[in-house]
């Protein structure tokens, strides 16, 4: 439009102005010239805009493009530290199952022998003329019971040790909907616990079975193909570690209804991962001790016979087993945060 209206008013001028054939000539050339300069005047400041557009487009995604390779090497350096800590605890607990392995045997023979003394001991008392009524004496009697009693506390410990290994476990992989084996087994679990633990009037630590709510939530329906008992056994040693720490000086958020949730499990679905998450309200964890809850025998109560095994053998069993991934925290240092993702359907071979 600009050039049709210079080429009309250009015309116009040189006609009203020459005076003869020559003159329109030149004035006809000059013309041509000055459309010329125009056009290209026009020509280099639009250059010069789509210069300046091309080089701030440039600029922002340069930035941009760092900006992704400075988060992506973040994430590869957690990766990476991740990993490392990963190799770390699964080679430490294939150390431990072996020497789990070795001591086996011994361990059984020793039990076995302690079980044999007692016996021998006692039936020298009938041979000695005194009855069975009068026992042993009250010193060799708890002598045995005290080596009996670390005998089976060393057992117990080695049978946790074994558990850590992907060769104690006989896969029972099946199709099972969540949203009704997470509430059946928590349930189930809690009963046990309070069936062994229970004291005063079948109560821990001052809370009946009916008193201690929980909640559970999910956001879609989540069937998955797993290893199934592995999945319960990880489920009954979260709640295992809510009587072993949970319950002490709990902080429970007080609901609708003036009950407390002493504990909390989410479920959800994220790409083809199942998240589980389990939260109790107990005294809480110090930052510097979270990733130490995950190797064997470290346990923030070893004092109370607690013997550390817990949240390692759940560690290897999420990793190793279910191919999947667990972190931890304490958020705001009250209680702990257990969170849990594997594959929804498990490959077998």
């Amino acid at each position: 439009m600009f050039g049709s209206l210079w080429i009309l008013f250009s015309d116009r001028f040189v006609e009203a102005f020459a005076q003869s054939a020559q003159q329109l000539s030149r004035l006809q050339t000059l013309k041509g010239w000055g459309y010329v300069i125009v056009t290209a005047v026009l020509i280099y400041f639009m250059v010069q805009v789509y210069v300046g557009i091309i080089r701030k487009i440039e600029k922002e995604f340069q930035a941009e493009l760092q900006e992704k390779l400075t988060q992506r090497s973040r994430e590869l350096n957690r990766a990476q530290k991740k990993l490392v800590e990963r190799k770390k605890n699964l080679a430490l607990s294939e150390l431990m199952v072996g020497f789990a392995h070795e001591i086996n045997t011994p361990l059984g023979v020793s039990v076995t022998a302690i079980s044999t003394l007692r016996h021998a001991l006692a039936s020298e008392q009938v041979s000695a003329g005194n009855g069975p009524e009068t026992g042993l004496p009250p010193q060799i009697s708890s002598l045995l019971d005290l080596l009996e009693g670390n005998l089976q506390r060393t057992v117990d410990l080695v049978e946790s040790i074994r558990r850590l290994g992907v060769d104690s476990w006989d896969p029972l992989i099946q199709q099972v909907r969540l949203n009704r084996f997470i509430p059946d087994v928590v349930t189930t679990r809690l009963k046990d616990q309070f069936a062994v633990r229970a004291v005063d009037e079948g109560q821990i630590q001052g809370i009946a079975l009916e008193d201690l709510s929980w909640e559970f939530s999910s956001s879609a329906t989540v069937d998955v193909v797993t290893d199934v008992e592995v999945l319960r056994f990880i489920i009954n040693c979260l709640i295992d570690n809510l009587f072993d720490h949970g319950l002490e000086q709990n902080t429970a958020p007080v609901g609708p209804d003036g009950a407390a949730a002493y504990f909390t499990i989410s479920l959800s679905m994220e790409r083809e991962q199942v998240c589980i998450s389990y939260r109790d309200y107990g005294p809480g964890v110090p930052p510097e001790k979270l990733n130490r809850l995950v190797e064997p025998f470290y346990s923030i109560r070893r004092k109370a016979g607690n013997s550390g095994m817990g949240l390692s053998i759940v560690y290897s069993l999420v990793v190793q087993v279910l191919d999947g991934s667990m972190s931890m925290a304490s958020p705001g240092r009250q209680g702990l945060e257990v969170m849990i993702m594997f594959p929804a359907h498990k490959e077998t071979l």
